[in-house]
């Protein structure tokens, strides 16, 4: 069910995010304005931070989107998947992330988090509804009253430290500059997560779970639905 439309105004992105965090509560209200503030801290943050340099490990130019807007008075354009981005960014905000963070994160996980989006968008879920097995045969499946049913859920895991002194490389008090996030995983299905909860232990006890499957489809609905609101000239 990938969207028709390829991109989406700044407008269409904060309206259909705005209704995923509300869970459709005030969907005949303007999303108020903490709410857009959050999203343009970390758009202006994303486009405003450089890269990480003392980071081993390749990641994107920026968390939100392929390229920043190419001069003032252009209105940035979003894919399904950069707002997906902000959705996740927005979670991780609500969970207590840094904005540094957060921007470090998703740099890091845009690539492998792309693959994921784009075989959720083949076998997506349908919110509310039980799909029995045949309807997504390369989905994961679990019994249920003598049935089978696919289980098309997708989790993302993820876990960071605070207090770095405990890892080897803090020890010295002359750990990195950015923030120590182990990669994030990502399950198929809730047997599969169970079977990496069981693995939590007293030196890793603590976890970050999303599921991203099912607002992937919200998302998405939204999106499509999103009235397009041009900017009037001053």
């Amino acid at each position: 069910m990938p969207s028709k439309k390829l991109t989406y105004r700044r407008n269409q992105m904060e309206w259909a995010l705005w209704r995923l965090f509300s869970g459709g509560n005030f969907s005949d209200s303007e999303a108020p304005k903490v709410f857009l503030t959050r999203i343009k801290r970390l758009l202006d943050l994303d486009r405003e931070t450089e890269l990480y340099e003392d980071s081993e490990t390749p990641h994107a130019r920026y968390a939100f989107c392929e390229s920043p807007p190419e001069g003032q008075g252009i209105d940035a354009q979003y894919t399904g998947f950069d707002v997906l981005c902000l959705a996740i960014g927005l979670d991780l905000l609500d969970s207590g992330f840094k904005q540094s963070e957060i921007l470090f994160l998703l740099r890091h996980t845009r690539s492998s988090l792309k693959r994921r989006y784009r075989r959720i968008l083949l076998h997506p879920p349908v919110p509310y509804h039980q799909l029995i097995s045949s309807d997504r045969p390369n989905c994961p499946t679990y019994e249920e009253d003598g049935l089978l049913w696919a289980d098309c859920r997708v989790y993302m895991t993820l876990s960071k430290v605070e207090m770095k002194e405990v890892f080897p490389m803090g020890r010295s008090g002359k750990g990195k500059k950015s923030p120590v996030i182990f990669s994030p995983k990502f399950y198929f299905g809730r047997e599969a997560l169970c079977k990496k909860l069981d693995e939590l232990d007293s030196q890793r006890r603590k976890l970050l779970v999303i599921e991203i499957a099912e607002m992937i489809v919200v998302l998405t609905d939204h999106l499509e639905k999103a009235p397009l609101i041009k900017r009037g000239r001053k």
